[in-house]
């Protein structure tokens, strides 16, 4: 297939697995994908952080011959890391947020969140000792009008009417997507 290879970034609370229903999408498309696993995602030592999931996402890309278009997906988090990983990377031709989180450049992380929080968010929301916040994930739900918000720093939007994990929910949607941006670098 021609054009850029797909680097999939999860968000918090997830790992590669949640890309079960995407991949044999993607795949079927010809799309050349890689997923990220985020160290932090799962790690039992608090000295891993987000720095560490910027800095593991820079080298996949970096290991990556030719152009990379890289998604960072659900849960939010996975926007976070994405905007942090691919500052200076030559190889990349487009980054895509899906129902994931776009800060501003410096933007701590906690404004960038503050307006994604529902009630229930914010109540099962706890920061721990280490610096790492935990939370049930059944819980968790990203406020439509903050994905609006983020949005409008994006240079094209697209809203559909999915869900916080549209991986999961919509993946042949998903993979149509990508591999519309994919094909056109």
């Amino acid at each position: 297939m021609s054009g850029a290879t797909v680097v999939l970034v999860h968000g918090a609370w997830c790992g590669d697995w949640v890309y079960w229903k995407l991949a044999p999408c993607l795949e079927e498309r010809g799309l050349d994908w890689v997923g990220a696993d985020l160290p932090t995602c799962g790690a039992t030592d608090t000295s891993i952080g987000p720095l560490d999931d910027v800095a593991h996402v820079r080298d996949l890309i970096l290991s990556i011959d030719g152009p990379v278009v890289v998604a960072g997906k659900g849960k939010s988090y996975g926007g976070t890391v994405i905007s942090g990983a691919t500052a200076g990377c030559p190889n990349v031709e487009h980054l895509v947020y899906i129902a994931a989180m776009m800060p501003e450049p410096d933007e701590l992380f906690h404004r960038t969140t503050a307006a994604a929080q529902t009630p229930e968010f914010a109540r099962e929301s706890r920061l721990l000792d280490d610096g790492r916040v935990a939370m049930d994930p059944e819980i968790g739900a990203i406020q439509p009008s903050a994905q609006r918000a983020w949005a409008k720093r994006a240079t094209h939007v697209i809203e559909r009417p999915w869900d916080h994990s549209p991986a999961v929910s919509h993946p042949t949607e998903v993979a149509a997507l990508l591999a519309d941006i994919a094909r056109a670098v």
